[in-house]
């Protein structure tokens, strides 16, 4: 839905599949993110700054400041919007027309839930997307670790407390994974006797 507007897939991209809190998309420069992979062949981008009430200052807590692995989904929009700002090497990742941070909320009210709505899709917030990637990650890994990592939070049980939500699938597939074992552990005991 958001195909005409490259800037808001970045910023739905950068929450949804990174993870970023909406200050620390509002904070980022072209500075904080690779334009060449490293040795591993990784691009990386990094979080430094937070923007909150559209005063520019530190991330929420100290273990904030990091840097992640940019993947496709997050690469792909990343650089057809540098393109489109013309290849810009620094500055702000998305300025204002007075060359300050943007307000995300202005972008959402403004771009993103017009869009959204008249492709009658129902939009949830930027944190909802943090959320999502913390869930789906703890998913895929069966590691709530590797989630904590990417939410780059100090403690365990923040991250699974308020970010990882219940699945359905994920207790069946656990029940069918525990039965298989079970069955397993039953045939074992039955060849040794």
């Amino acid at each position: 839905a958001l195909v005409d507007h490259v800037d808001c897939q970045l910023i739905v991209a950068l929450a949804f599949f990174l993870g970023l809190r909406p200050g620390e998309i509002q904070g980022l420069r072209w500075e904080d993110v690779d334009s060449v992979p490293d040795d591993q062949g990784l691009r990386w981008i990094h979080i430094r700054r937070a923007v909150a009430r559209n005063v520019i200052g530190e991330t929420k807590t100290t273990s904030s400041v990091a840097s992640l692995p940019l993947i496709a989904p997050v690469l792909i929009p990343l650089d057809l919007w540098r393109a489109k700002r013309g290849k810009p090497s620094e500055g702000w990742l998305f300025p204002n027309g007075k060359g300050k941070p943007v307000d995300l909320g202005s972008v959402i009210a403004r771009t993103i839930l017009p869009t959204l709505e008249a492709n009658n899709i129902e939009w949830k917030t930027l944190y909802a997307g943090r959320r999502g990637a913390a869930t789906i990650l703890t998913q895929l890994t069966g590691d709530a670790l590797a989630a904590k990592e990417l939410l780059r939070h100090k403690n365990l049980a923040v991250t699974t407390d308020k970010y990882v939500k219940a699945i359905p699938e994920a207790l069946l597939k656990g029940i069918k994974l525990l039965e298989a074992a079970s069955k397993t552990a039953v045939a074992g005991e039955g060849e040794t006797q």
